[in-house]
Order: structure tokens, then sequence, then C-alpha cells
């Protein structure tokens, strides 16, 4: 997800083997004013009524409300019951390629980045 992202032009950390990222979009910061968004509470709240991606804002992690900064955390995408998870680890298992893994068995990730596609592309 970090990966793809960033290829967006997206700015943040790249996790270093945690389930969550922190990015920024401060760089479209007038375009989201337009729409009214000037806070990360405005944003994680715009994402979520018009893309249905749920997020933390920024300043649940004590980040200034102007800060447009998110948490994004993808530990259960795909995976949200046992047998769900156990399959998914027994795909890896068979087939460890990353990129042909995640397009074969993350359909819900898949979504959820599609879905920031399409938030950032309406950006310009």
């Amino acid at each position: 997800i970090w990966r793809q992202l960033a290829a967006l032009g997206v700015a943040g950390a790249q996790p270093d083997g945690a389930f969550y990222m922190f990015p920024n979009f401060d760089r479209w910061r007038a375009a989201l004013a337009a729409r009214g968004v000037t806070t990360s509470t405005e944003l994680a709240n715009h994402l979520l009524d018009e893309y249905q991606l749920a997020t933390l804002p920024g300043t649940a992690f004590n980040v200034r409300p102007e800060d447009l900064s998110l948490r994004l955390a993808s530990s259960y995408l795909d995976m949200e019951t046992d047998a769900a998870a156990e399959a998914v680890l027994d795909a890896f298992r068979a087939d460890p390629d990353p990129e042909r893994f995640m397009s074969e068995h993350h359909p819900a990730t898949n979504e959820a980045i599609a879905r920031f596609e399409a938030f950032v592309g309406s950006l310009g």
C-alpha cells in the first residue's frame, strides 16, 4: 500500500515491518480547501463519506489539526476471520511473490488502493 501511495505522490515514511502508515496530503492543501477540507479530521471524514475509506485523523496521534496527515492500518484487510487469515497465509506460503500475492489474494486491499487512486486523481 505504501509503495502505491508513494507512486501517487503521497508523502509518508515507509513502514518498517508494521501494518500501519501515516500518509500526508499537504501537497493538495489548496484542492482540499476548495472542498472544505482544511484539517485532518475533515480529511478523514471526506474519505469516509466520499470514498468509503476508513482512516484516523492525525489529531488522534497529537499531530496539529491543520497537518493533513492520516493513519492507515491494513492488518485485517482480507483477513477478517481466522479462516480468511489462514487462507491468505496458505496462499503466501504457496507463492510468496509479493506482486502476484497482492494481486490475487487481497481484493479488499486492492479496492482500497483503487479508491485512494481515485481520490488523489480527483485532486488534480
